[in-house]
């Protein structure tokens, strides 16, 4: 019997899914219609003979069999797409920067101007997100540096400097005891 094989589109709709939240919201990111994303999940759970994601309400919910190939096809396209640009060297030389909306207006143009100063030439692209979305990001490598709140972080990153905030509240608030 022929090895199984898992289509590349077919792992992207799927990671899709995952980071957008849904099968519409997913389409609309890749730009392909939502039956398109279903019928690729669709392809995935006849390769795999098994159930992989479960409508919850109007969301969508990962069966552990897609929890486990979720985290397989986040590894899976890395490392496709790292082949991707090393072989065909379709980026060229890039540097993608994370930031929440925090810190975007205050660090994005310095650490562009950094990466410009350091690597003429080179382009920066920016992805701006939460904070535990740029964790993962980096984790998966399709993010090269991120800035991002501290505590939102599972894990340690080095720290390079604080970002002022401050907090503002209505006339006459109290804070609750």
């Amino acid at each position: 019997m022929p090895q199984p094989v898992l289509d590349i589109v077919a792992l992207r709709s799927l990671t899709a899914i995952a980071d957008c939240g849904g099968f519409h919201r997913a389409a609309r990111a890749l730009a392909l219609s939502q039956s398109a994303v279903s019928q690729h999940v669709r392809r995935l759970e006849k390769t795999l003979g098994r159930p992989i994601v479960e409508r919850d309400g109007r969301g969508t919910r990962f069966t552990p069999e897609g929890r486990l190939l979720l985290e397989q096809a986040r590894r899976i396209l890395a490392v496709h797409d790292e082949a991707v640009r090393t072989l065909l060297d379709v980026d060229g030389d890039t540097v993608t920067i994370g930031s929440t909306e925090h810190a975007a207006d205050q660090f994005l143009p310095r650490l562009t101007a950094a990466v410009q100063e350091v690597r003429p030439g080179c382009r920066v692209r920016f992805r701006i997100d939460r904070s535990a979305r740029l964790v993962e990001a980096v984790e998966r490598g399709s993010v090269d540096v991120a800035v991002y709140v501290t505590e939102a972080a599972a894990t340690e990153g080095t720290p390079v400097g604080g970002l002022p905030l401050t907090w503002h509240a209505t006339p006459g608030w109290q804070p609750p005891a």
